[in-house]
């Protein structure tokens, strides 16, 4: 059998030579039909790896660039920070958006592990994302500041108002249009550096502006939160 192999790959050999001799234009463009379809695949092939590789670098960036931002904030606010120290059950984030509905997130630890109804969450960056809403056996339910269910009070600039979950991790605050407002300021839930300012609108017909924040931790990227002893 490999006798036989050899002397085939011998034959389409010569018969390869043969042809590149005598028939050498024909011989180039056969040989580019039959090489192209690979080489493209190569190449699509390094162009999602490429995009991927970026994709990630961007992820990291932004991470990056969200704890300098919170550190930045903490150092601001340190007499807060200093007495902070958070501890609770680390729980996997087993659902999140967009197979759940209104920047909610289901976790793996419920009553059985001793949680309950309106327990303080974070992110594994200790970020204060939410609050537990519902709990099962070995299930919980967390409920995101971003969610259109919250009602959380946030604070801008020493100006505390509630703040309205549009999803996706953003919130929206009303303030008066005479408070000195910048997109890129923190906002705060009680104490907690939770976000930042992206964009301000004028309310038409009245005295107040409509603040957009985005909050630190993205609810599509949340894979483990830490479920605080402390509630709200």
């Amino acid at each position: 059998m490999n006798k036989n192999i050899r002397l085939a790959c011998m034959y389409l050999s010569i018969f390869f030579i043969f042809f590149y001799i005598f028939a050498p234009q024909k011989f180039s463009y056969i040989s580019f039909k039959l090489v192209a379809p690979i080489w493209s695949f190569g190449i699509s092939l390094s162009e999602i790896s490429n995009s991927t590789s970026n994709a990630i670098l961007m992820s990291q960036t932004e991470e990056l660039q969200r704890q300098i931002f919170v550190l930045k904030e903490k150092e601001k606010e340190s007499k807060f920070y200093n007495n902070v120290s958070i501890s609770g059950v680390l729980a996997d984030v087993i659902l999140r958006p967009p197979k759940t509905d209104y920047d909610i997130l289901i976790v793996s630890h419920g009553s059985e592990s001793g949680i309950k109804k309106s327990q303080k969450v974070f992110d594994k960056y200790e970020n204060y994302i939410g609050y537990i809403s519902s709990v099962w056996n070995n299930r919980s339910e967390v409920t995101l500041h971003s969610s259109p269910h919250t009602g959380t009070h946030f604070r801008v600039n020493d100006f505390v108002t509630e703040a309205y979950g549009i999803g996706s991790g953003g919130v929206r605050l009303e303030v008066p249009e005479t408070i000195d407002v910048s997109a890129g300021d923190a906002v705060f839930a009680e104490g907690f550096v939770v976000g930042r300012v992206v964009s301000i609108e004028k309310i038409e017909k009245t005295t107040d502006v409509s603040v957009y924040a985005s909050l630190l931790a993205n609810p599509f990227l949340i894979s483990k939160v830490i479920i605080s002893n402390d509630e709200i």
